[in-house]
């Protein structure tokens, strides 16, 4: 194999292993990212979202979601990254 043909052969393997997880996520099912956003500034009304991560837990796959509120007090949601139910929400006071 040439040069060329191997570089233009990783170039696409690079390329091919970094929509992997693009897919992944597409095949998660459920609400989107921007869906839990909505739902969390729903339970927080006048916050804004300052941390939201999509994790894998026992009970399946959640979206974490740390929410400021107009009085300066972080709000911490766990929202079911499936049904989009708030699983817990609680203020953290530290």
């Amino acid at each position: 194999m040439t040069l060329m043909k191997k570089l233009w052969t990783a170039a696409a393997l690079v390329a091919v292993l970094s929509l992997a997880p693009i897919g992944a996520a597409l095949a998660q099912g459920g609400i989107t990212l921007a869906e839990a956003e909505r739902i969390a500034l729903a339970e927080v009304p006048g916050g804004r979202v300052t941390d939201i991560e999509r994790e894998r837990e026992r009970r399946g796959d959640v979206y974490e979601v740390t929410v400021l509120d107009e009085r300066g007090l972080e709000h911490d949601l766990v929202i079911d990254a499936e049904s989009g139910a708030v699983l817990s929400s609680r203020i953290d006071y530290d």
